[in-house]
């Protein structure tokens, strides 16, 4: 064989190994890899499984980048389901635990003089405010993607307070100490409850965690054998009302 035959077979041979590992890395980091933490909307149960579901979900890669993705997802009676619901401020009761992220401020206040005349001048006080809440959450379970900076508003942050009522306005015990709360006007009150299975039936949202699995439904389809197939162990159902906190449930 001639010398410059044998060098065209080398660099074909290196190409051909180097265009294989490109696609193999390429393979590795456009999925979530053995760990499935993201949300996203839920399809059908598969066609002859009934615990088998299609699931096209969001989630972030190395980079931190949010991706797209499918996959098969199996939940099994042994995975836990749990309900988000959008809930009334009124609807809270007291002695509830709850999580804000707000910003909490305190302010010292001078009192005019009584009867709004003259004489003696009123007393002085602390007016404390936990303000511009993004989200109010509160129930069994809760995780929160601890984090989140909001793009506009650095001094927001993840409040643990207790309600004290919610009548009129909603008042928390926060550091010892009773605030009131202003919540933005698009922000949601979610309610995390554990729920039977049959309320997966008509979820069209979900937040999955999981792991790899090599149990996969079977399917006519030739593009479902390039799809993950994942095992969850939680699923919590999503109110679509709630989209806007999704970021700042979900890391």
């Amino acid at each position: 064989m001639k010398k410059s035959s044998r060098i065209s077979i080398v660099l074909a041979f290196l190409f051909v190994s180097a265009a294989a590992a490109s696609v193999f890395a390429l393979k590795d980091e456009g999925g979530p890899g053995d760990n499935l933490n993201g949300w996203g909307k839920l399809g059908k149960a598969v066609s002859g499984s009934e615990s088998f579901y299609d699931f096209s979900f969001y989630y972030k890669d190395e980079r931190g980048r949010k991706k797209p993705a499918k996959a098969f997802v199996e939940i099994s009676p042994t995975a836990t389901v749990y309900y988000d619901r959008v809930m009334r401020i009124q609807d809270l009761k007291k002695g509830s635990k709850v999580r804000l992220f707000a910003r909490a401020v305190e302010q010292e206040v001078r009192g005019g003089p009584p009867g709004g005349g003259g004489g003696q001048q009123g007393r002085s006080g602390t007016d404390r405010q936990i303000q511009n809440a993004q989200v109010v959450i509160l129930g069994e379970a809760v995780e929160v993607n601890e984090s989140y900076e909001h793009p506009k508003d650095k001094q927001l942050k993840w409040i643990d307070a207790t309600v004290e009522s919610s009548n009129s306005g909603l008042a928390v015990s926060y550091q010892g100490n009773t605030y009131r709360v202003t919540i933005d006007r698009k922000a949601p009150i979610i309610n995390r409850t554990k729920v039977e299975h049959k309320y997966l039936k008509k979820a069209r949202y979900v937040h999955v965690v999981g792991t790899s699995s090599q149990t996969r439904p079977k399917t006519k389809s030739r593009s479902d054998a390039s799809k993950s197939s994942f095992k969850s162990r939680r699923v919590i159902i999503l109110d679509a009302r709630a989209a806007k906190a999704f970021p700042l449930l979900f890391d």
